[in-house]
């Protein structure tokens, strides 16, 4: 099923610039993981500031990895003037993120990514479990 662009909480906007185009002139695989990544990254740093958790800060006790990503290609497509970057969360487990990316030109959904986030202790590198206020922060930002 091909998600809508409302299903998602949280819709940010780019830019399609030439260099996002392949040899068809359509939008380039490697354009799209590059979207999907801004997206996964600027989305969990966006969630992690509002709990006061700040991941490039060496000193912080919580770590986080990127455990999996799959990415379905939905369609080819030359890019629109903007590209719409849909985020939110589809699963939260006890260590565990399931972030979904959505790229969508013109309201139609170009591809879909599925990312695993595994929170870790940053001493021991072993997962630990999620502090009650991120817990809910991403309840807040769950898909629909």
């Amino acid at each position: 099923m091909t998600p809508s662009l409302d299903s998602f909480p949280r819709v940010d906007t780019l830019s399609a610039r030439y260099g996002d185009r392949d040899a068809d002139n359509l939008l380039s695989e490697s354009a799209l993981g590059r979207y999907i990544e801004q997206a996964r990254s600027h989305a969990i740093i966006e969630i992690l500031r509002e709990c006061d958790i700040d991941l490039f800060d060496l000193r912080s006790e919580i770590g986080m990895l990127l455990a999996h990503t799959s990415v379905d290609i939905l369609r080819h497509q030359a890019p629109a003037n903007r590209i719409q970057l849909a985020t939110g969360i589809a699963r939260i487990g006890n260590s565990s993120v399931h972030l979904r990316v959505g790229v969508f030109c013109d309201g139609e959904c170009l591809a879909v990514a599925n990312n695993v986030l595994v929170f870790v202790a940053r001493a021991s590198g072993r997962p630990i479990l999620l502090p009650e206020s991120l817990r809910q922060r991403l309840h807040a930002a769950r898909c629909a």
